[in-house]
Protein backbone atom coordinates (compact mmCIF):
# COMPACT_ATOMS: atom_id res chain seq x y z
CA UNK A 1 0.00 0.00 0.00
CA UNK A 2 1.42 3.39 -1.01
CA UNK A 3 1.63 6.37 1.33
CA UNK A 4 -1.28 8.08 -0.45
CA UNK A 5 -3.44 4.96 -0.20
CA UNK A 6 -2.58 4.63 3.49
CA UNK A 7 -3.65 8.23 4.10
CA UNK A 8 -6.91 7.71 2.23
CA UNK A 9 -7.60 4.55 4.21
CA UNK A 10 -6.92 6.31 7.52
CA UNK A 11 -9.10 9.24 6.49
CA UNK A 12 -11.92 6.85 5.52
CA UNK A 13 -11.72 5.03 8.85
CA UNK A 14 -11.72 8.23 10.91
CA UNK A 15 -14.52 9.76 8.86
CA UNK A 16 -16.56 6.57 9.15
CA UNK A 17 -16.00 6.52 12.91
CA UNK A 18 -17.09 10.15 13.16
CA UNK A 19 -20.30 9.43 11.23
CA UNK A 20 -20.96 6.32 13.34
CA UNK A 21 -20.79 8.13 16.68
CA UNK A 22 -22.76 11.04 15.23
CA UNK A 23 -25.49 8.60 14.16
CA UNK A 24 -25.63 7.08 17.64
CA UNK A 25 -26.09 10.52 19.21
CA UNK A 26 -28.44 11.88 16.54
CA UNK A 27 -30.74 8.84 16.49
CA UNK A 28 -30.81 8.32 20.27
CA UNK A 29 -34.31 9.75 20.64
CA UNK A 30 -35.52 7.18 18.08
CA UNK A 31 -33.42 4.20 19.18
CA UNK A 32 -34.34 4.63 22.84
CA UNK A 33 -38.02 5.43 22.24
CA UNK A 34 -39.28 2.38 24.24
CA UNK A 35 -37.27 3.59 27.26
CA UNK A 36 -38.47 7.16 26.79
CA UNK A 37 -42.13 6.15 26.94
CA UNK A 38 -41.55 3.83 29.91
CA UNK A 39 -39.67 6.60 31.73
CA UNK A 40 -42.57 9.02 31.27
CA UNK A 41 -45.06 6.48 32.60
CA UNK A 42 -43.05 4.74 35.33
CA UNK A 43 -40.94 7.55 36.76
CA UNK A 44 -42.77 10.78 35.93
CA UNK A 45 -46.34 9.58 36.44
CA UNK A 46 -47.45 10.60 32.95
CA UNK A 47 -50.34 8.65 31.42
CA UNK A 48 -49.69 6.40 28.41
CA UNK A 49 -51.81 8.60 26.16
CA UNK A 50 -49.91 11.73 27.23
CA UNK A 51 -46.61 9.90 26.81
CA UNK A 52 -47.58 8.99 23.25
CA UNK A 53 -48.55 12.60 22.58
CA UNK A 54 -45.17 13.88 23.80
CA UNK A 55 -43.29 11.31 21.72
CA UNK A 56 -45.34 12.35 18.69
CA UNK A 57 -44.50 16.02 19.21
CA UNK A 58 -40.80 15.24 19.52
CA UNK A 59 -40.87 13.03 16.40
CA UNK A 60 -42.61 15.81 14.46
CA UNK A 61 -39.99 18.34 15.59
CA UNK A 62 -37.20 15.99 14.56
CA UNK A 63 -38.70 15.18 11.14
CA UNK A 64 -39.44 18.83 10.33
CA UNK A 65 -35.94 19.89 11.38
CA UNK A 66 -34.31 17.28 9.14
CA UNK A 67 -36.34 18.44 6.15
CA UNK A 68 -35.54 22.11 6.77
CA UNK A 69 -31.85 21.72 7.63
CA UNK A 70 -30.90 19.53 4.66
CA UNK A 71 -32.36 22.17 2.35
CA UNK A 72 -30.03 24.90 3.63
CA UNK A 73 -27.13 22.87 5.04
CA UNK A 74 -24.62 24.09 2.46
CA UNK A 75 -25.29 27.68 3.51
CA UNK A 76 -25.31 26.93 7.23
CA UNK A 77 -22.16 24.81 7.18
CA UNK A 78 -22.06 21.25 8.50
CA UNK A 79 -19.73 21.80 11.44
CA UNK A 80 -21.53 24.96 12.56
CA UNK A 81 -24.86 23.15 12.28
CA UNK A 82 -23.54 20.20 14.24
CA UNK A 83 -22.27 22.42 17.06
CA UNK A 84 -25.70 24.06 17.35
CA UNK A 85 -27.34 20.62 17.23
CA UNK A 86 -25.10 19.35 20.03
CA UNK A 87 -25.94 22.37 22.15
CA UNK A 88 -29.68 21.85 21.65
CA UNK A 89 -29.38 18.12 22.42
CA UNK A 90 -27.50 18.81 25.65
CA UNK A 91 -29.78 21.66 26.76
CA UNK A 92 -32.99 19.84 25.82
CA UNK A 93 -32.01 16.63 27.59
CA UNK A 94 -30.61 18.36 30.67
CA UNK A 95 -33.85 20.32 31.02
CA UNK A 96 -35.81 17.09 30.50
CA UNK A 97 -33.96 15.59 33.47
CA UNK A 98 -35.25 18.48 35.59
CA UNK A 99 -38.81 18.58 34.21
CA UNK A 100 -41.82 17.05 35.94
CA UNK A 101 -45.11 18.15 34.37
CA UNK A 102 -46.44 17.15 30.96
CA UNK A 103 -46.04 20.68 29.59
CA UNK A 104 -42.45 20.93 30.85
CA UNK A 105 -41.49 17.58 29.37
CA UNK A 106 -43.17 18.42 26.06
CA UNK A 107 -41.33 21.75 25.79
CA UNK A 108 -37.93 20.28 26.66
CA UNK A 109 -38.41 17.35 24.27
CA UNK A 110 -39.17 19.73 21.40
CA UNK A 111 -35.81 21.44 22.07
CA UNK A 112 -34.03 18.08 22.14
CA UNK A 113 -35.98 16.88 19.08
CA UNK A 114 -34.81 19.87 17.04
CA UNK A 115 -31.22 19.15 18.07
CA UNK A 116 -31.50 15.46 17.17
CA UNK A 117 -33.07 16.37 13.82
CA UNK A 118 -30.25 18.76 12.94
CA UNK A 119 -27.66 16.11 13.89
CA UNK A 120 -29.42 13.54 11.70
CA UNK A 121 -29.44 15.99 8.80
CA UNK A 122 -25.66 16.40 9.06
CA UNK A 123 -25.29 12.63 9.29
CA UNK A 124 -27.38 12.13 6.14
CA UNK A 125 -25.28 14.65 4.23
CA UNK A 126 -22.03 13.11 5.49
CA UNK A 127 -23.00 9.60 4.36
CA UNK A 128 -23.63 10.89 0.83
CA UNK A 129 -20.00 11.99 0.51
CA UNK A 130 -18.55 8.48 0.79
CA UNK A 131 -17.54 6.27 -2.09
CA UNK A 132 -19.53 3.09 -1.45
CA UNK A 133 -22.05 4.87 0.77
CA UNK A 134 -24.04 1.64 1.17
CA UNK A 135 -21.16 0.08 3.14
CA UNK A 136 -20.96 3.09 5.44
CA UNK A 137 -24.76 3.07 5.85
CA UNK A 138 -24.64 -0.62 6.78
CA UNK A 139 -21.85 0.06 9.26
CA UNK A 140 -23.86 2.92 10.76
CA UNK A 141 -27.00 0.76 11.03
CA UNK A 142 -25.10 -2.01 12.81
CA UNK A 143 -23.37 0.41 15.18
CA UNK A 144 -26.56 2.25 16.10
CA UNK A 145 -28.38 -1.04 16.74
CA UNK A 146 -25.60 -2.45 18.93
CA UNK A 147 -25.22 0.81 20.87
CA UNK A 148 -28.99 1.00 21.30
CA UNK A 149 -29.19 -2.53 22.70
CA UNK A 150 -26.34 -1.82 25.10
CA UNK A 151 -27.94 1.39 26.33
CA UNK A 152 -31.29 -0.36 26.78
CA UNK A 153 -29.61 -2.66 29.29
CA UNK A 154 -27.47 0.00 31.02
CA UNK A 155 -29.97 2.85 31.38
CA UNK A 156 -32.74 0.90 33.17
CA UNK A 157 -30.14 -0.38 35.64
CA UNK A 158 -29.00 3.18 36.36
CA UNK A 159 -32.61 4.34 36.60
CA UNK A 160 -33.20 1.74 39.30
CA UNK A 161 -30.61 3.62 41.35
CA UNK A 162 -31.11 7.23 40.29
CA UNK A 163 -34.64 7.56 38.86
CA UNK A 164 -35.56 9.04 35.48
CA UNK A 165 -32.50 11.27 34.96
CA UNK A 166 -29.97 8.71 33.55
CA UNK A 167 -31.97 8.37 30.32
CA UNK A 168 -31.76 12.08 29.51
CA UNK A 169 -28.20 12.46 30.80
CA UNK A 170 -27.08 9.56 28.61
CA UNK A 171 -28.60 11.14 25.48
CA UNK A 172 -26.85 14.41 26.34
CA UNK A 173 -23.51 12.67 26.98
CA UNK A 174 -23.60 10.88 23.60
CA UNK A 175 -22.73 14.14 21.79
CA UNK A 176 -19.25 14.18 23.38
CA UNK A 177 -17.69 11.76 20.88
CA UNK A 178 -19.06 13.49 17.75
CA UNK A 179 -17.71 16.78 19.06
CA UNK A 180 -14.30 15.19 19.70
CA UNK A 181 -14.26 13.90 16.10
CA UNK A 182 -15.80 17.03 14.59
CA UNK A 183 -12.89 17.71 12.24
CA UNK A 184 -13.37 14.28 10.64
CA UNK A 185 -17.01 14.79 9.69
CA UNK A 186 -16.89 14.73 5.84
CA UNK A 187 -17.51 18.10 4.27
CA UNK A 188 -17.34 17.12 0.59
CA UNK A 189 -17.36 13.97 -1.56
CA UNK A 190 -14.30 11.72 -1.54
CA UNK A 191 -11.72 12.23 -4.27
CA UNK A 192 -12.77 9.03 -6.10
CA UNK A 193 -16.42 10.07 -6.21
CA UNK A 194 -17.47 11.39 -9.61
CA UNK A 195 -18.62 15.00 -9.22
CA UNK A 196 -22.28 15.57 -9.99
CA UNK A 197 -21.83 18.71 -12.03
CA UNK A 198 -24.64 19.59 -14.39
CA UNK A 199 -25.87 16.02 -14.64
CA UNK A 200 -26.86 16.07 -10.98
CA UNK A 201 -29.29 18.90 -11.66
CA UNK A 202 -31.12 17.39 -14.60
CA UNK A 203 -34.86 16.87 -14.44
CA UNK A 204 -34.30 13.16 -15.01
CA UNK A 205 -32.23 12.75 -11.88
CA UNK A 206 -34.74 14.71 -9.82
CA UNK A 207 -37.50 12.44 -11.13
CA UNK A 208 -35.50 9.37 -10.09
CA UNK A 209 -35.07 10.82 -6.60
CA UNK A 210 -38.77 11.66 -6.31
CA UNK A 211 -39.86 8.20 -7.49
CA UNK A 212 -37.36 6.48 -5.21
CA UNK A 213 -38.37 8.46 -2.13
CA UNK A 214 -42.07 7.87 -2.78
CA UNK A 215 -41.54 4.13 -3.22
CA UNK A 216 -39.30 3.92 -0.14
CA UNK A 217 -41.99 5.72 1.89
CA UNK A 218 -44.34 2.81 1.12
CA UNK A 219 -41.69 0.33 2.25
CA UNK A 220 -41.31 2.16 5.53
CA UNK A 221 -45.06 2.47 5.95
CA UNK A 222 -45.14 -1.31 5.66
CA UNK A 223 -42.48 -1.62 8.36
CA UNK A 224 -44.12 1.03 10.52
CA UNK A 225 -47.50 -0.71 10.40
CA UNK A 226 -46.28 -4.29 10.91
CA UNK A 227 -43.38 -4.07 13.33
CA UNK A 228 -45.09 -2.26 16.26
CA UNK A 229 -47.63 -5.12 16.36
CA UNK A 230 -45.05 -7.92 16.12
CA UNK A 231 -45.53 -8.98 19.73
CA UNK A 232 -49.29 -9.12 19.23
CA UNK A 233 -48.79 -11.45 16.26
CA UNK A 234 -46.70 -13.68 18.51
CA UNK A 235 -49.45 -13.78 21.12
CA UNK A 236 -52.01 -14.69 18.45
CA UNK A 237 -49.69 -17.53 17.43
CA UNK A 238 -49.95 -18.91 20.96
CA UNK A 239 -46.81 -17.46 22.55
CA UNK A 240 -46.78 -15.76 25.94
CA UNK A 241 -46.02 -12.04 26.05
CA UNK A 242 -42.48 -12.75 27.27
CA UNK A 243 -41.77 -15.30 24.54
CA UNK A 244 -43.32 -13.09 21.84
CA UNK A 245 -41.16 -10.16 22.98
CA UNK A 246 -38.07 -12.39 22.96
CA UNK A 247 -38.89 -13.51 19.43
CA UNK A 248 -39.22 -9.87 18.35
CA UNK A 249 -35.81 -9.13 19.89
CA UNK A 250 -34.25 -11.98 17.89
CA UNK A 251 -35.94 -10.65 14.75
CA UNK A 252 -34.44 -7.22 15.48
CA UNK A 253 -31.00 -8.84 15.45
CA UNK A 254 -31.87 -10.26 12.02
CA UNK A 255 -32.01 -6.67 10.71
CA UNK A 256 -28.48 -6.15 12.01
CA UNK A 257 -27.37 -9.33 10.22
CA UNK A 258 -28.96 -8.04 7.01
CA UNK A 259 -26.91 -4.84 7.22
CA UNK A 260 -23.75 -6.85 7.91
CA UNK A 261 -24.41 -8.92 4.78
CA UNK A 262 -24.67 -5.71 2.74
CA UNK A 263 -21.46 -4.40 4.30
CA UNK A 264 -19.59 -7.58 3.31
CA UNK A 265 -21.05 -8.28 -0.13
CA UNK A 266 -22.29 -4.93 -1.50
CA UNK A 267 -19.43 -4.79 -4.03
CA UNK A 268 -20.43 -8.11 -5.56
CA UNK A 269 -24.18 -7.61 -6.09
CA UNK A 270 -26.00 -4.83 -7.97
CA UNK A 271 -28.04 -2.59 -5.67
CA UNK A 272 -31.18 -3.11 -7.75
CA UNK A 273 -30.88 -6.88 -7.33
CA UNK A 274 -30.34 -6.61 -3.58
CA UNK A 275 -33.31 -4.25 -3.12
CA UNK A 276 -35.54 -6.45 -5.30
CA UNK A 277 -34.64 -9.47 -3.17
CA UNK A 278 -35.30 -7.46 0.02
CA UNK A 279 -38.77 -6.28 -1.08
CA UNK A 280 -39.83 -9.64 -2.51
CA UNK A 281 -38.49 -11.33 0.63
CA UNK A 282 -40.58 -9.00 2.82
CA UNK A 283 -43.65 -9.79 0.71
CA UNK A 284 -42.96 -13.52 1.06
CA UNK A 285 -42.56 -13.20 4.84
CA UNK A 286 -45.88 -11.37 5.22
CA UNK A 287 -47.65 -13.82 2.89
CA UNK A 288 -46.27 -16.71 4.94
CA UNK A 289 -47.63 -15.19 8.14
CA UNK A 290 -50.98 -14.59 6.44
CA UNK A 291 -51.19 -18.26 5.53
CA UNK A 292 -50.35 -19.62 9.00
CA UNK A 293 -50.78 -16.86 11.58
CA UNK A 294 -51.57 -19.40 14.31
CA UNK A 295 -48.23 -21.23 14.06
CA UNK A 296 -45.47 -19.90 16.41
CA UNK A 297 -42.70 -21.30 14.20
CA UNK A 298 -44.13 -19.55 11.16
CA UNK A 299 -44.43 -16.34 13.19
CA UNK A 300 -40.77 -16.52 14.16
CA UNK A 301 -39.64 -17.32 10.60
CA UNK A 302 -41.75 -14.51 9.12
CA UNK A 303 -40.51 -11.91 11.62
CA UNK A 304 -36.87 -12.86 11.19
CA UNK A 305 -37.21 -12.84 7.39
CA UNK A 306 -39.04 -9.52 7.32
CA UNK A 307 -36.53 -7.77 9.55
CA UNK A 308 -33.57 -9.26 7.67
CA UNK A 309 -35.00 -7.79 4.48
CA UNK A 310 -35.37 -4.39 6.16
CA UNK A 311 -31.71 -4.56 7.19
CA UNK A 312 -30.74 -5.23 3.57
CA UNK A 313 -32.98 -2.54 2.08
CA UNK A 314 -31.82 0.43 4.19
CA UNK A 315 -28.08 0.58 3.37
CA UNK A 316 -28.56 -0.28 -0.31
CA UNK A 317 -31.16 2.45 -0.69
CA UNK A 318 -28.95 4.96 1.13
CA UNK A 319 -26.08 4.07 -1.19
CA UNK A 320 -28.31 4.61 -4.23
CA UNK A 321 -29.59 7.98 -3.01
CA UNK A 322 -26.04 9.05 -2.24
CA UNK A 323 -25.04 8.33 -5.84
CA UNK A 324 -27.96 10.40 -7.11
CA UNK A 325 -27.36 13.36 -4.80
CA UNK A 326 -23.94 13.88 -3.22
CA UNK A 327 -25.20 16.96 -1.36
CA UNK A 328 -27.05 14.65 1.04
CA UNK A 329 -30.41 16.39 0.62
CA UNK A 330 -32.07 13.25 -0.74
CA UNK A 331 -30.74 11.24 2.21
CA UNK A 332 -32.14 13.83 4.58
CA UNK A 333 -35.55 13.74 2.94
CA UNK A 334 -35.44 9.95 3.22
CA UNK A 335 -34.77 10.24 6.97
CA UNK A 336 -37.75 12.60 7.22
CA UNK A 337 -40.06 10.26 5.31
CA UNK A 338 -38.94 7.28 7.39
CA UNK A 339 -39.75 9.10 10.62
CA UNK A 340 -43.15 10.15 9.30
CA UNK A 341 -43.88 6.57 8.19
CA UNK A 342 -42.91 5.21 11.61
CA UNK A 343 -45.24 7.75 13.23
CA UNK A 344 -48.12 7.23 10.80
CA UNK A 345 -47.76 3.46 10.41
CA UNK A 346 -49.10 2.40 13.83
CA UNK A 347 -51.98 4.89 13.52
CA UNK A 348 -53.01 3.58 10.09
CA UNK A 349 -52.43 0.04 11.26
CA UNK A 350 -54.72 0.51 14.25
CA UNK A 351 -57.44 1.96 12.03
CA UNK A 352 -57.11 -0.85 9.49
CA UNK A 353 -57.39 -3.50 12.21
CA UNK A 354 -60.86 -2.21 13.05
CA UNK A 355 -62.13 -2.50 9.48
CA UNK A 356 -64.45 -5.38 8.72
CA UNK A 357 -64.98 -8.61 10.59
CA UNK A 358 -61.86 -10.58 11.45
CA UNK A 359 -62.12 -14.09 12.92
CA UNK A 360 -60.90 -14.61 16.49
CA UNK A 361 -59.42 -11.14 16.74
CA UNK A 362 -56.76 -11.86 14.12
CA UNK A 363 -54.79 -9.02 12.57
CA UNK A 364 -55.40 -10.11 8.98
CA UNK A 365 -56.27 -6.62 7.74
CA UNK A 366 -53.01 -5.24 9.11
CA UNK A 367 -50.97 -7.95 7.39
CA UNK A 368 -52.70 -7.22 4.08
CA UNK A 369 -52.01 -3.50 4.49
CA UNK A 370 -48.33 -4.10 5.20
CA UNK A 371 -48.03 -6.53 2.28
CA UNK A 372 -49.79 -4.25 -0.22
CA UNK A 373 -47.54 -1.33 0.77
CA UNK A 374 -44.59 -3.39 -0.47
CA UNK A 375 -45.96 -3.48 -4.03
CA UNK A 376 -45.42 0.24 -4.84
CA UNK A 377 -42.10 -0.03 -3.00
CA UNK A 378 -40.89 -2.00 -6.04
CA UNK A 379 -40.67 1.40 -7.75
CA UNK A 380 -37.24 1.67 -6.11
CA UNK A 381 -36.04 -1.29 -8.20
CA UNK A 382 -37.21 0.35 -11.44
CA UNK A 383 -35.51 3.63 -10.49
CA UNK A 384 -32.29 1.80 -9.68
CA UNK A 385 -32.39 -0.12 -12.95
CA UNK A 386 -32.96 3.09 -14.91
CA UNK A 387 -30.04 4.73 -13.13
CA UNK A 388 -27.81 1.73 -13.83
CA UNK A 389 -28.66 1.88 -17.53
CA UNK A 390 -27.91 5.59 -17.58
CA UNK A 391 -24.61 5.09 -15.79
CA UNK A 392 -23.52 2.38 -18.23
CA UNK A 393 -24.53 4.58 -21.16
CA UNK A 394 -22.56 7.51 -19.75
CA UNK A 395 -19.51 5.29 -19.24
CA UNK A 396 -19.58 4.33 -22.93
CA UNK A 397 -20.35 7.88 -24.10
CA UNK A 398 -18.85 10.51 -21.72
CA UNK A 399 -19.79 13.29 -24.15
CA UNK A 400 -23.46 12.39 -23.75
CA UNK A 401 -23.21 12.48 -19.95
CA UNK A 402 -21.69 15.94 -19.85
CA UNK A 403 -24.20 17.32 -22.31
CA UNK A 404 -27.23 16.49 -20.16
Amino acid sequence: MTSAESKRSSRWLLSSLAVMVLSIAGHANVTLKPLIISTYVSFLGITRSSAGFIVGIEAAATALTIALVVSVLDRLGRRRTLMVAALLIVVGNMLSALAHSVSEIAATRVIAGIGHGAAQAVCAAAIATFLGAERVSALVAVTVAIAGMGLMFLIPWLQGLLGAAPLFLAMAALVALPMALLRWIPMQPAEAVRPIGAIGETARRRVLIAVSLTAAAFFYLSVGSFWPYATEFGKLAGLTYQKASGAAAVAHLAAVVGSVVVMLFAKHVAKSVGVAVAILGAIAALALLLSRSDDPSIFMLACVGFMFCWGVFYPLFMGFLSELDRSGRANGYFFTLAMVAFAVGPTFGGAVIALGAQPDGQLTNLLWMSLLCQVPALGVVFAMSAHDRRTRSAAHDPQEATSK
